[in-house]
């Protein structure tokens, strides 16, 4: 009986623990800290992880901002800006422009001291529905890549924050299974002039304005999407339909809210899209799930998780389910696996690569230090995203060191 009952108080104390974890058992941030400190000092059974990270809540009054958000906070930008630099905040996991100048004056820190600043998280890709006239021709899909100046967007938009995505789009983590060869004979490059000589090669003619019409004589005017107020992608909308008419490609923005822009990406109704759905992880499998998943689903709520460019390819799908059922011990074989499906992104440019969004994270060293920093043993992930306590976030919180 009384075994039944410490097992019961048990639970009930990680229960407490959890929610003061989340700071939601109660009213005062810092009375949730000090009872969650209290609870894993006193049951570390109940915690479950190293205790540091716990033991830290007390004395962290200092808010740790793990938002997504970007400059649609409720602060704003320059209230993110100003919450860092006094420390209001230790960490901020916000796409913070300008925060590059903040590094080099030693105000706040960064994963690296120079660009790109910041860890790579996903790939920021344009997605084509491949629905779609004229993108369903992978011709002009190609043609399409090469007219977009993606240095522009990472050097202007970006100030260097974000480094240009590969031709294959596996993120730097990955850079052991792309396929040199496959790049250099099927990547492509920025080349208005390439780009005009593909679509004239293929039987594309222009009007009267000199741009690009369909194959039958009908206008081509793609609209292109980023959910409103996502100004860093909005820029990239700007710049890639700027490069696109120096083509003779025409393409006009179509402003949508985050709630519209996703349901119309997933139901299809879309022309172009900036996105950039899946994350880092141990492998490239999910990033190739993502990209190759069948079947495609056209009623109801629509593609709510993979291949919102619809782009149907029952070989390549083949291969992304023989790769999840490859032992990781046979390396010859991930390596060729890996290597076609990347042959055949470059080929077929059912998504375009174009730069790789950073693991958003900006420190101060007021209270604390040993943040996770290129060049020592601290490799975190620096970011309290959505399964990146999972992958060494965590680890982060147990290594810090408060000011003395």
């Amino acid at each position: 009986m009384l075994s039944l009952l410490a097992a019961g108080f048990l639970v009930r104390t990680f229960i407490v623990f959890h929610d003061c974890a989340h700071g939601s058992f109660l009213p005062s941030k810092r009375a949730n800290a000090v009872l969650g400190a209290a609870l894993a000092h006193d049951h570390p059974v109940v915690a479950g992880v190293q205790l540091g990270v716990f033991q830290t809540l007390a004395a962290l009054a200092q808010i740790l901002d793990g938002g997504f958000g970007r400059d649609s906070l409720e602060e704003g930008i320059d209230g993110v800006a100003a919450a860092v630099l006094t420390g209001l905040e230790d960490l901020n996991n916000n796409y913070l422009p300008g925060v590059n100048q903040l590094v080099d004056q030693g105000k706040v820190s960064t994963f690296y001291k120079k660009a790109p600043y910041m860890l790579s998280a996903n790939t920021a890709w344009l997605e084509p529905n491949t629905t779609h006239k004229p993108l369903n021709d992978p011709v002009f899909r190609r043609a399409l890549a090469e007219s977009i100046n993606i240095n522009q967007i990472v050097t202007q938009d970006y100030q260097n924050l974000v480094l240009p995505a590969s031709p294959t789009g596996l993120l730097p983590t990955w850079s052991t299974y792309v396929d040199k060869n496959a790049v250099a004979e099927n990547g492509f490059k920025y080349s208005p002039t390439n780009a005009v000589k593909l679509l004239t090669d293929a039987g594309y003619k222009r009007d009267s304005s000199g741009m690009f019409m369909n194959k039958d004589g009908s206008k081509i005017d793609l609209q292109i999407a980023v959910p409103q107020g996502w100004s860093d992608w909005e820029a990239a909308r700007d710049m890639i339909i700027s490069s696109a008419k120096a083509a003779g490609i025409r393409i006009t923005a179509k402003v949508k809210d985050f709630n519209t822009w996703q349901s119309d990406r997933n139901t299809g109704n879309f022309d172009l899209v900036v996105d950039n759905n899946y994350q880092i992880s141990d492998n490239p499998w999910t990033y190739w799930n993502g990209i190759f998943h069948l079947p495609i689903l056209t009623t109801g709520t629509g593609q709510t998780n993979f291949n919102y460019e619809r782009y149907s390819n029952p070989t390549a799908w083949a291969l992304v389910q023989k790769l999840d059922k490859t032992p990781l011990s046979n390396t010859a074989a991930i390596k060729e696996l890996n290597s076609s499906l990347q042959t055949t992104l470059m080929k077929d440019l059912p998504l375009i690569p174009l730069w790789y969004n950073g693991q958003w994270a900006q420190f101060t060293s007021k209270y604390w230090t040993n943040w996770p920093a290129s060049g020592t043993s601290r490799q975190y992930t620096p970011v309290m995203w959505g399964g990146y306590l999972q992958m060494t976030g965590i680890d982060m919180f147990t290594h810090l060191k408060p000011v003395k």
